[in-house]
């Protein structure tokens, strides 16, 4: 009987000690556990407002700044690659980006030390809206056969054109430096009693649309 006593004291003293020295293993794994790369920008998103995106990122440790790509394509990064380098910032605005386009975005962090890998990339994809920097037209700006349009002047623009609605017969305008200016332009030569609709462009990008009836 005092044998068998022995026998199991020895044996929970055995268990006792292995899973000490199990636990002491374990803990030294996660001690001695250091990162070789930074981490991925997290919570990195696209705030929209017709055709202006702001993005932002949460901010990384040990990065020293973010390498950030944007392209007119979903998430291939091939069209019109545009590369930035942001420095103490963890936010980016682009502006005059093309109306209804899809867009895509990625961004990596660099770090401070050479030992530690930069961070992958991380890619979003989002789509603009619709803009419009043509003004409402008021009925003192209509006429029979003539309209006055007038839009935001601070907007890049290019050329005018024009359709009578549900038409495929199209009538481009060029805008002078003139009218860039003033953001202003009349359109003679109309028919009477008829719908019209007037886009307005900078090269391919429409930034604006507009129906009005002729008196």
């Amino acid at each position: 009987m005092k044998r068998l006593k022995f026998n199991i004291t020895s044996s929970i003293a055995i268990l006792v000690l292995i899973s000490q020295v199990l636990l002491s293993c374990k803990d030294e794994v996660v001690v001695n556990n250091t990162a070789d790369q930074l981490f991925s920008p997290a919570l990195f998103s696209a705030a929209i407002i017709t055709n202006v995106a702001s993005l932002s990122w949460t901010p990384i440790a040990n990065s020293t700044y973010y390498i950030l790509e944007i392209s007119k394509d979903s998430l291939l990064f091939t069209n019109e690659l545009v590369v930035d380098t942001i420095v103490d910032k963890y936010y980016f605005t682009l502006q005059d980006l093309w109306s209804n386009t899809r867009y895509s975005a990625r961004i990596m962090a660099v770090s401070k030390d050479p030992k530690i890998k930069d961070s992958k990339f991380l890619a979003i994809t989002f789509k603009t809206k619709t803009e419009n920097i043509f003004y409402e037209v008021p009925a003192a700006d209509i006429a029979t056969n003539q309209v006055q349009l007038k839009w935001n002047a601070l907007k890049q623009v290019s050329k005018i054109v024009y359709y009578v609605e549900r038409s495929t017969t199209k009538v481009t305008v060029d805008l002078t430096d003139v009218d860039k200016a003033a953001g202003v332009k009349l359109i003679p030569g109309l028919s009477e009693g008829t719908t019209y609709i007037f886009e307005i462009y900078f090269g391919g990008m429409l930034r604006g649309t507009v129906k009005v009836d002729t008196n």
